[in-house]
This record gives C-alpha cells, structure tokens and sequence, in this order.
C-alpha cells in the first residue's frame, strides 16, 4: 500500500481534520523526531469487507507495511431491506475483528486506528455494534463520514507503489 513511500505532510493538506489516525500518528512521530521501528495498524471495518494494514515507519521516515490483509464479512448485507446489521454478519466481523487484534497483539502494534464506512454511518444498530466491538475485541471503531472515507481512498491510491 504504502512500502517504500516518504511519510506525507498533513499540514499540505486543505483538510488536514480528516487525516487517518495513522498518518496523524506518524506525523507525530516524525515531529518529535522519535523515530523507531514501532509498528501501527489501522482496522477499516467496511460493508463487506475488514481490512487489516500493520505497518512501521523505518529510521529514514518510509512507511513500510508488515501486513496487509482482509476478510469478506458482508455487514452490510440486507441493510437496505431491515436498516440494521444482520446478526450473522455481525458474529462473523466480531470474529474476525478478534482475530485482527491478535495479530496485531503478535505483531507489537503499539497502536491501532479503527475505523467503520457506509454500513456503520447507515446502521440503525451501530451503536450497539460498537459497544460489542469494544466489549469483545478490545477496540473502538470510529464511524468516518463520506469526505474522510473519500480522501482516504484517494490518499490509499496516491500512494500504492
């Protein structure tokens, strides 16, 4: 996604409020000039599909990613009939998201950004959703509108190699 590319410069960016924690994250520790091989994740929790992204930022300020991975859970399935998850798909994101955590856990993730799209923005039941990620998984999924989901799929293609 990211391998080999020079960490980017939120402060060029007209809207720098709908940064990824990640990229926030390394912004920062290119700022106090700490730079190590601590490793970041960011979990994209999206209509049918979880997205896993481990990555360190090397001693020369290059993102480098570790893993790069997904699962198919289709949350969002039957929400334009019931409005709500289904239960079956909520089982199986939980699932996974567990087992995105544990690896994250295995990896030295110091720290995880995580974030939920169209599903969760639409979701009557996203609250409750949310409250069974952090009681079961260990995370808080923060709900991202239209405009930061955009800027991060253009950012995400501006910098795959």
């Amino acid at each position: 996604m990211l391998k080999g590319t020079p960490c980017l410069d939120l402060d060029s960016l007209s809207e720098p409020r709908y940064a990824l924690e990640i990229f926030v994250i390394v912004r920062k520790i290119n700022r106090t000039e700490e730079i190590s091989l601590k490793r970041y994740a960011t979990i994209d929790i999206g209509s049918n599909t979880i997205l896993l992204l481990i990555g360190r930022v090397t001693a020369q300020g290059v993102f480098e990613v570790v893993f790069d991975g997904g699962e198919t859970t289709r949350l969002g399935r039957e929400l334009q009939n019931k409005k709500k998850l289904d239960p079956v798909s909520v089982q199986k994101s939980i699932e996974v998201l567990k087992k995105f955590v544990s690896l994250c856990q295995r990896e030295g993730v110091v720290e995880t950004a995580c974030v939920g799209t169209n599903a969760l923005r639409l979701a009557a039941d996203t609250d409750q959703f949310i409250q069974q990620v952090q009681k079961e998984c260990g995370v808080t999924p923060r709900v991202i509108d239209e405009k930061e989901e955009a800027l991060f799929s253009y950012l995400s293609v501006q910098h795959d190699p």
